[in-house]
């Protein structure tokens, strides 16, 4: 057989391999139809191509059906955007009304020139109003940040909200003594030396829970005072309001076998009603080494309680 015959045959087997469809028995109808059209052939030495060429078209079409099956299944769902920390950080940068509390209380901690500087992080505010914040204090060695409750998200750190309502909550801030110890000692005595607990005297108080306090007047006002830990507490009023603070300092007591404050070198916390008994101020603080940790605010005890409780 010449070549021209050779390729004769070949081109014919191409053409007639091109017309049959795939199917489930596919392999068996394509031999069959091979062997059919070609046996007048009788050429035994094709045989093998024929073989060789029929593998490599079952395993063409083999090929062809998966891919056309699988090829949703190899692209997923289209899925939203996935959105890393700094473009979240950006974007609430950059869209007050993205800011969350959680946002706000991150953005200005991340603000802090100080290194292992803390903050509250959680506030009582009312729905549907915001926190809000601005940085009154930042260096190396300390910082003082007054945080807002404010009826429109707005940007963070600015010293002057706008003409919204905003409401003061609490005022915090930190000062590392660490180069001026002596300083330490005097103004932190300063702050802190007007609650007495000493045990065995008269006028004890059972607050609750093993705790208890002392009872204490002047001229004016009158205290319940006790011993918490490291902690040292105080509730005083007015005593022509006659106020039940001796219930106050057992509703703290309670709320702080459920809660537990910074564990510090030593802390205070003084709770003053002004007169009439309708304001309060709260003064938390205490020393970590040589850092010294303030919280003021005229929020109710518990609320204030609750922001110190959060610091991290």
């Amino acid at each position: 057989m010449n070549q021209n015959k050779e390729e004769e045959i070949l081109n014919r087997l191409k053409k007639e391999y091109n017309k049959i469809e795939p199917r489930d028995e596919f392999g068996r109808e394509l031999e069959d139809k091979l062997v059919t059209k070609f046996s007048e052939e009788k050429k035994i030495f094709w045989y093998p191509i024929f073989g060789l060429i029929i593998t490599a078209g079952l395993f063409l079409i083999l090929l062809l059906n998966w891919d056309d099956t699988n090829q949703n299944a190899s692209k997923p769902e289209q899925q939203p955007n996935i959105v890393s920390n700094e473009e979240i950080e950006e974007a609430n940068i950059a869209e007050p009304e993205n800011y969350t509390e959680e946002a706000v209380v991150y953005d200005l901690k991340a603000m802090l020139e100080m290194e292992n500087a803390i903050t509250p992080t959680t506030f009582p505010i009312d729905d549907p109003n915001y926190l809000n914040g601005y940085i009154e204090e930042n260096t190396s060695t300390s910082y003082k940040i007054l945080y807002y409750q404010v009826n429109e998200s707005t940007e963070i750190n600015r010293s002057q909200l706008g003409s919204q309502d905003e409401e003061l909550i609490a005022t915090f801030s930190a000062k590392d003594y660490e180069e001026d110890s002596n300083s330490l000692d005097e103004e932190f005595t300063d702050n802190t030396d007007s609650i007495n607990v000493e045990s065995g005297e008269e006028m004890t108080l059972d607050l609750g829970f093993d705790i208890f306090g002392k009872y204490a007047e002047d001229n004016l006002r009158e205290s319940v005072n006790w011993q918490e830990g490291r902690w040292f507490l105080q509730v005083s009023s007015m005593i022509s309001d006659k106020m039940d603070i001796e219930n106050i300092a057992t509703q703290i007591v309670e709320f702080l076998e459920r809660k537990l404050l910074p564990a510090p070198t030593v802390g205070y916390v003084f709770v003053a009603y002004d007169e009439g008994g309708n304001s309060v101020e709260v003064n938390i603080i205490w020393m970590n080494d040589n850092v010294v940790y303030q919280l003021e605010t005229t929020e109710v005890p518990i609320n204030a309680l609750d922001m110190v409780v959060s610091v991290e």
